[in-house]
């Protein structure tokens, strides 16, 4: 029997093709050839978990385990220890925890004057969106009314940002060469200990899990099934990540110009 290869089709981010002014994201995936084997192994990690946001000394620090996916892609990497992967959802997810413990509401009850509150209230983490003088106002007057076409939001109704300011600049510049000139960026805030009790996924690429993803709950190039979740990352291949928040959680956000 002669050796067939095994194909398989991978996401590996999204691209966006310019239109007259809404930018198209277009899925960008590579065929991998006979490269489908894949060891997974799941290391514990024991990471302390900043319960009182270290202001006070006399409190002991809380340590929890956290499983950590790794991949390699074959059996001699794994056996050297090289060239593995970890899933980023899994470091995300530890990394939001122990932010969000850090901002939990204890921190209202430590001494020093309050201290704990101030941090609480300064913990914001913020986004950036490029709109247009239309759609800005819109989203700083509460959202009314939300796009519904595909074209205009592939997870869905919400804000669609991203996560730097560089980022963001970088997309605009895209619309300012070709000459629009009616787009500006605005900044979302979000409390941080909000943020980590959203409902979120992020799309890892290269993966099989993000090929599926993509291909389920895409409103543009897939199913458009109902995803369910509040937060959605996911990659782009000519800027960064591109961060989705569903219209429900919105309200959670204060805008600026």
């Amino acid at each position: 029997m002669g050796k067939t290869d095994i194909k398989e089709r991978v996401f590996v981010g999204y691209r966006f093709v310019h239109g007259s002014f809404y930018d198209t994201p277009t899925p960008v995936y590579e065929t991998r050839v006979n490269q489908c084997e894949a060891f997974t192994i799941h290391d514990t990690y024991r990471e302390p978990v900043d319960r009182h946001g270290g202001l006070d000394p006399n409190q002991s620090q809380e340590w929890r385990d956290f499983d950590v996916r790794t991949t390699y892609r074959s059996l001699e990497d794994l056996s050297a220890g090289k060239n593995g992967s970890k899933s980023a959802a899994d470091i995300l997810g530890m990394r939001l925890t122990q932010f969000s413990a850090a901002m939990g509401p204890e921190n209202a009850a430590l001494p020093a004057g309050g201290l704990g509150n101030l941090q609480r209230r300064s913990a914001t983490v913020s986004f950036y969106t490029v709109q247009s003088s239309e759609d800005a106002s819109r989203l700083l007057s509460g959202g009314n009314p939300w796009p519904t076409a595909s074209t205009r939001g592939q997870w869905g109704e919400g804000l669609y940002a991203w996560g730097s300011k560089a980022e963001a600049q970088a997309y605009l510049d895209t619309y300012l060469k070709r000459g629009v000139t009616n787009v500006s960026i605005v900044e979302f805030k979000i409390d941080g200990f909000k943020l980590g009790k959203l409902s979120q996924h992020t799309v890892i690429r290269g993966t099989d899990e993000a090929t599926s993803f993509f291909d389920k709950y895409s409103r543009l190039y897939g199913e458009g099934l109902p995803h369910g979740f509040d937060y959605i990352k996911a990659p782009t291949a000519n800027y960064g990540s591109e961060h989705f928040f569903s219209k429900g959680v919105f309200q959670l956000f204060k805008g600026s110009k």
